[in-house]
């Protein structure tokens, strides 16, 4: 174990002097791309959810309640949610934004 630990310690810091490269100076960031106006145009996360029939959404141990569209259950359709980095969540059923309202936070 000691022979092991002595060669690990010798081979971490020849593998530094072979590999190791200064890291750049001054700001790295790229700029947002002309399309994006904020960044929550650019960082956001989708994924698709199936609406239960009574017209409710489950997503990231919340429960949003979509505005009814009709008469009848929407028989398990999927939604897309999007949320953004500030946070806010969106909801697009049938290639429209949903209107809705959170119910529950697990």
């Amino acid at each position: 174990m000691n022979a092991l630990n002595a060669y690990a310690a010798g081979y971490e810091t020849e593998h530094n002097k072979r590999f190791a490269r200064p890291a750049p100076g001054g700001d790295c960031h790229r700029p947002l791309p002309k399309w994006a106006k904020t960044i929550d145009d650019v960082c956001q996360v989708k994924s698709q959810r199936t609406i239960g029939n009574d017209w409710t959404v489950r997503y990231n141990n919340r429960v949003f309640q979509i505005q009814k569209w009709g008469s009848y259950p929407p028989a398990k359709s999927k939604v897309e949610v999007t949320e953004t980095i500030s946070g806010s969540v969106s909801i697009i059923y049938r290639d429209k934004t949903a209107v809705f309202n959170k119910v529950a936070t697990f």
